[in-house]
């Protein structure tokens, strides 16, 4: 198998141990966990996979040790999810530019998945402001994150460094983070201590 090697910080062939199998049970779709070693620098780590049905993709390995904070341990939809990955594969190969061009069609498609009929980022940023689905914060994070984007798409005389990459993703990251699961678990929470309340 080949993944990231996060001591050597390239793509390495890796060297599998050993492979064991959870599930499928009531909760959760077969697991194939899979312990593993860089052939370069013989570092260990340990990745996972999930069996939804198709059987275990030969790349939809996540590595769980050493920790890819990277990784994101919550759902988010498909076109958002397709898009991230797509930025995390770019600084992992320093593609600087490319990496920025898919913070920002992430950040398009979180507009997408909350407004569909949004014409663009800018658009679709203001119709979740103006409806209460991001701060003033959040909305001031995305807009840089989208002129970054365009400064990346276009022709121009900027130049798109591994820090403005590596920030981009940081702020994507934490953009995604709050919507698609703090902000629900927060939901969750008054709802049930609602719930309590009332009971009381």
């Amino acid at each position: 198998m080949v993944s990231y090697c996060t001591y050597c910080k390239e793509h390495r062939i890796f060297k599998v141990i050993k492979e064991h199998i959870v599930g499928p049970n009531d909760d959760h779709p077969p697991f194939e966990f899979t312990f593993a070693y860089c052939e370069h620098c013989e570092s260990p780590s340990l990745f996972i996979r999930e069996d939804f049905g198709a059987g275990f993709d030969w790349d939809d390995y996540y590595r769980i040790y050493p920790q890819n904070e990277r990784n994101l341990m919550f759902e988010v939809p498909d076109m958002v999810k397709q898009s991230y990955d797509d930025a995390v594969s770019c600084v992992n190969a320093k593609i600087w530019t490319a990496a920025v061009v898919m913070v920002g069609r992430a950040l398009e498609a979180v507009c997408k998945d909350a407004f569909p009929d949004s014409k663009n980022i800018y658009h679709g940023l203001k119709q979740m402001k103006d409806n209460g689905l991001i701060s003033e914060e959040l909305l001031e994070w995305s807009n840089e994150l989208r002129v970054l984007r365009n400064m990346g798409a276009h022709a121009t005389t900027g130049k798109i460094t591994a820090e403005d990459a590596n920030e981009a993703l940081d702020f994507l990251q934490a953009i995604l983070e709050i919507f698609y699961h703090l902000r629900p678990k927060f939901e969750r929470m008054k709802e049930r201590r609602s719930s309590e309340t009332l009971v009381s």
